[in-house]
């Protein structure tokens, strides 16, 4: 089976945000990125050749992290032409990389947009400085204006914007302010989250000791429906619950996962997909150097999904999205019809004028997207209306 996508896992942060749960470590030196970078190309040349990549171009590459602009423009530029030895891009290809606006240059830009990044994700967040304070971000708003002007200049053309809400104490006032900031940037797509307080974390600490409030639920949903009605205001069409575009700059990438298509994950911690079997790498970047330079498999856990399983994140990551499941498609992947399999789950919640079907496709409305996660837990974990 082809894979359409690759994601690429940088770790390493100079400081570690107080809401993130992603994998990422703070204590590191040269030398050790160095091995890293190194490690990723060996565990990708692996997948090059049991999936064929030289031959086979994939459409979208991801470096995430952690902070991928940790490194410098130039040695993510080598490093690029090392990954492009190893695997095929279609022409028409998405490479995006991840940056933090306090530490990404004009130089590093320009290097980037040369070695062939064509889209730039900024985590931005916020653009009140106290509540980039509280969030443990290192830049500042001036630092966002900045990286974005000289990702311009550099001639990156595709750029998204990292946008958080339901901050501790924020009103709508203020999120409508941070809105007004970002659309003023006009960005090509903007990811406007909800924060999440995620356990081991330290905004979740201080949240369970008492030192800040988490915003009420009842705050929170009106906050969704702000955003949403303010950049559907602004000409930005929401395409999925939380990610919003200008015409045709939807995140491909971000699609694979969503249509629930082939993807690699290389370096720690990063997933994968080819189905049915789904792997997860080991999250420690030491053990993952030493068994991927040992020609080991750097794999901490593999799963078989049962057809059961596949359905249900099937419906439920199509229905992340505007254009929802096309049934077809379900149909070709599986041999069964989802309005069969699924009927007392559809029709409990077409009745509630919360899914609507639309020739092929089965969609959430727009009171659907409202209260997405209990319909999602009736196809993901309760399977309830599941008929064989």
């Amino acid at each position: 089976m082809s894979i359409k996508s690759i994601y690429i896992h940088i770790p390493f942060c100079q400081s570690k945000c107080a809401y993130c749960d992603f994998y990422s470590v703070t204590a590191h030196d040269a030398s050790v990125r160095r091995k890293y970078l190194a490690a990723l190309l060996v565990e990708l040349s692996r997948l090059s050749e049991e999936h064929d990549l030289r031959r086979l171009p994939v459409q979208t590459l991801y470096i995430g992290g952690g902070t991928p602009t940790i490194f410098s423009g130039a040695e993510i530029a080598e490093f690029l032409v090392h990954v492009q030895e190893c695997v095929a891009l279609s022409s028409d290809n998405e490479v995006t990389i991840e940056a933090n606006p306090g530490s990404v240059t004009a130089a590093d830009l320009n290097l980037l947009r040369q070695a062939g990044v064509n889209r730039l994700s900024l985590g931005a967040q916020s653009f009140d400085e106290k509540k980039l304070r509280l969030l443990g971000r290192t830049h500042s708003a001036s630092d966002t204006f900045r990286a974005v002007d000289a990702a311009r200049d550099a001639g990156i053309k595709n750029l998204n914007l990292d946008v958080i809400s339901a901050l501790p104490g924020q009103s709508l006032n203020e999120l409508n302010a941070d809105m007004e900031q970002a659309v003023a940037l006009s960005p090509d797509h903007i990811s406007a989250y909800m924060l999440t307080y995620e356990e081991n974390t330290p905004l979740f600490r201080q949240w369970k000791n008492g030192k800040l409030q988490r915003t009420d639920i009842d705050l929170e949903a009106k906050m969704l429906s702000h955003t949403v009605e303010f950049l559907e205001s602004r000409g930005y069409m929401r395409y999925e619950i939380f990610n919003y575009c200008s015409f045709g700059k939807v995140s491909r990438h971000n699609q694979t996962y969503w249509n629930y298509e082939n993807y690699l994950g290389v370096g720690a911690s990063a997933a994968s997909f080819v189905s049915p079997k789904r792997w997860t790498n080991q999250a420690d970047v030491a053990g993952y150097i030493r068994s991927t330079c040992q020609e080991q498999s750097s794999a901490g856990s593999m799963e078989n999904l049962d057809k059961q399983t596949q359905m249900g994140e099937m419906i439920f990551l199509a229905l992340r999205q505007r254009q929802g499941l096309r049934m077809g498609r379900f149909e070709e992947y599986f041999g069964e019809s989802p309005l069969r399999l699924f009927s007392e789950t559809i029709k409990k919640y077409h009745d509630y004028g919360l899914i609507e079907i639309k020739s092929d496709h089965l969609r959430l409305t727009r009171e659907g997207f409202m209260v997405a996660d209990s319909i999602f837990v009736d196809f993901i974990c309760n399977n309830s209306g599941f008929h064989e």
